[in-house]
């Protein structure tokens, strides 16, 4: 089965179901109060974290970002990892609240998907970069995420994951 396309003929990633093993517990469904984004991103906007509705049920998403806190399913192609403003007292900025650290930029990384390269990609934003595998990266750099990379930004390490579906098979073919 090929990937959908838009009108324009662009391929689009598929949208996958993790399953009810790949869910997480329902204690860990949903963001800790500090990683809660701070916002309602607008309507065709980026991504919400997503609780299962069923503890044991499939959640429809792109990716899975799984810390040791927190869970958030990536539901749409782009989503903003940062800190929130705590001098103004306003709501943040960003998809995912990474606390209020200074070591975290407001508006750090994005992770996007690559319509050139057909995968997840994580830009970052911050001064002080971040750890990929416990490689580093500095501001500037394009990093393409591949299934159970670790990632860690400030303080706060987390695992990007696709379901399985997603997963490239041995010789770079997916499982479809």
């Amino acid at each position: 089965m090929g990937k959908p396309t838009d009108p324009l003929g662009t391929p689009q990633p598929a949208q996958h179901t993790f399953d009810a093993h790949f869910a997480t517990p329902p204690a860990r469904d949903r963001l800790p109060p500090q990683h809660q984004p701070q916002h309602q991103p607008p309507s065709g906007g980026s991504v919400a974290p997503m609780a299962a509705p069923d503890a044991h049920g499939p959640v429809q998403a792109y990716a899975k970002l799984e810390g040791p806190d927190f869970c958030y399913y990536v539901r749409t192609l782009e989503v903003s990892l940062g800190r929130h403003s705590s001098s103004d007292g306003r709501a943040g900025t960003v998809d995912i609240d990474l606390g209020d650290s200074k070591a975290v930029s407001r508006c750090h990384a994005k992770i996007h998907y690559s319509f050139a390269t057909q995968c997840f990609e994580l830009q970052v934003f911050g001064k002080n970069g971040c750890l990929i595998d416990d490689e580093y990266h500095a501001k500037g750099q394009s990093i393409p995420l591949r299934h159970k990379m670790v990632i860690q930004i400030g303080d706060t390490e987390f695992t990007f994951l696709l379901p399985k579906a997603a997963v490239p098979a041995p010789g770079g073919y997916t499982a479809d």
